[in-house]
């Protein structure tokens, strides 16, 4: 009986991801932290759009197969099964269907539907909010010179179990470009592609393997690129653009639910939450500062907590934040403008927003999410939405004010020399080292880079901008040297320049 025990108790043990994945799975969240007593909790369930395309399943056919396992003396007379209100694509059922709808049901095995609580699908509904008016090229979010050479990448930065990673993918692959129709002129036709990858990373082995059999149960592979890595020490591929990014790490969750130490005094257990809150928090605000500092192309980080305590959420938010913009770095063009971070409002129909915070005023709190287990009947959650902003133009330095001619300072008109000048290329034999590309064309002073560069018209018009101060330094000087005689100043007259050429 002992040697039996001891085999029982290792299998049960090696089994324990099983079993909590397995009862996630039926009780329909991925969250951990669960419902205060005498609140009943509200099951959801969210169509699959990966497979809706194929199938033909949407929600008004998970609305009528959710209701027939209803009883009929409660079908006809209860609001549910009902479409949600505040995320697409979810489906709120009775309890009573939930007893059928479970992760044996035909409907979830096949993928078509995933069970999962609507608190836990606010992150990837907030990370893909207005998602058309950031994430085309035109707005800078990639390369126009190379806009299909480097891959786009959503990283998932805690993804197991993998309900937030699925759901991620079925919403970028909504995403829909519009392309000229090669057939006729003048036409356009609508295609939709998969070219976003979701990389979902996550630091223990066995965690990894239930996201990756959740993304199979989804059939989200073609898009979901599963791996097992620690976000804090994740370097992206060569070859990758990483626009946004999802940090939902790891938090509080069950502990106040939890009662392993019944026996001792109120103090000590006190005492441990403290620390283990403390802990979280520190390691939390490490891994959104990371997300918001690490990658350069990222134009939008999404946070999120099943928790409830402000250590862990409003504190994070505005430690982080503040951490991200002190070191913000610069955008690497001539004008000099710097890259920033901001609270973005997010899911604006949800009514219950974030709490004040020293650091945080109200209008700023009113940006962020929660939900309460005992007011909506939801898993207590966070979320928060931060979007990167580029900053205005430096002003110009007192060495560049020197420079400037004071007849040419209201000047923005380029005279037909100058403009010959700027596209010829040629500046002479001597000139000073300040004035390199002055002469250059754009394309000859700046070699093709895929790096995201930012808003494009804002940085196009700075750098028109730089291109004409500095050309006016250059007459400034070419007429100094007419007015002393030579033909030869520093930088050549256009007649001399001209007669080199020939």
């Amino acid at each position: 009986p002992r040697r039996a025990g001891g085999r029982l108790v290792r299998a049960l043990r090696d089994a324990t991801d099983a079993l909590r994945s397995a009862y996630q799975t039926g009780s329909g969240d991925d969250a951990s932290s669960t419902q205060r007593e005498g609140t009943p909790r509200r099951r959801f369930a969210r169509c699959n759009g990966l497979l809706a395309a194929d199938t033909g399943f949407g929600v008004r056919e998970a609305i009528a197969r959710i209701r027939a396992l209803c009883p009929d003396d409660q079908s006809s007379s209860s609001p549910l099964p009902r479409e949600d209100a505040h995320v697409a694509g979810l489906v709120e059922f009775p309890a009573e269907a939930a007893k059928h709808l479970n992760a044996t049901h035909e409907l979830v095995r096949s993928g078509r539907l995933v069970l999962q609580g609507k608190a836990s699908c606010f992150p990837a509904a907030a990370l893909c909010e207005d998602l058309d008016d950031w994430w085309s090229p035109a707005t800078g979010v990639c390369s126009e010179r190379s806009p299909v050479t480097r891959r786009r990448v959503v990283l998932d930065a805690c993804a197991a179990p993998g309900n937030k990673t699925t759901h991620l993918a079925a919403l970028l692959r909504r995403t829909t470009t519009t392309v000229p129709d090669g057939a006729s002129s003048g036409r356009k036709k609508t295609t939709t592609k998969e070219q976003t990858t979701v990389v979902a990373l996550d630091r223990d082995a066995r965690r990894l393997a239930i996201l990756r059999r959740r993304v199979a149960e989804a059939r989200a592979d073609r898009c979901v690129d599963a791996r097992h890595a620690d976000f804090l020490d994740f370097r992206q591929d060569p070859g990758d653009d990483v626009l946004a990014v999802l940090v939902d790490p790891s938090c509080s969750g069950q502990m106040d639910d939890d009662d392993d130490a019944a026996s001792d005094d109120d103090a000590a257990r006190d005492t441990r939450k403290r620390a283990r809150v403390a802990a979280l928090a520190a390691f939390q605000k490490r891994a959104l500062a990371r997300a918001l500092t690490a990658f350069p192309a990222a134009r939008r980080v999404v946070y999120s907590t099943c928790s409830v305590r402000c250590e862990e959420n409003e504190d994070v938010v505005v430690a982080a934040l503040s951490e991200a913009n002190q070191g913000a770095s610069s955008s690497g063009d001539d004008d000099g403008a710097t890259v920033n971070w901001r609270l973005a409002p997010c899911l604006v129909t949800w009514p219950r927003r974030g709490v004040a915070r020293p650091g945080l005023a109200a209008e700023e709190a009113a940006k962020l999410v929660r939900a309460d287990p005992a007011e909506d009947g939801l898993h207590g959650f966070f979320v928060a939405k931060f979007e990167r902003t580029l900053s205005s133009k430096r002003p110009p330095s007192s060495s560049e004010d020197e420079a400037r001619s004071p007849d040419d300072a209201d000047d923005v008109r380029l005279d037909d020399d100058d403009e010959e000048d700027a596209s010829d290329g040629d500046c002479g034999d001597a000139h000073s080292e300040d004035d390199d590309d002055v002469g250059a064309s754009p394309a000859d002073r700046e070699p093709p880079s895929s790096a995201p560069r930012g808003p494009t018209t804002t940085t196009t018009k700075a750098r028109r901008r730089n291109l004409k101060r500095k050309l006016k330094r250059r007459r400034a000087r070419v007429r100094t040297a007419s007015r002393d005689g030579s033909d030869d100043g520093p930088l050549g007259s256009t007649a001399a320049k001209r007669a080199r050429r020939s």
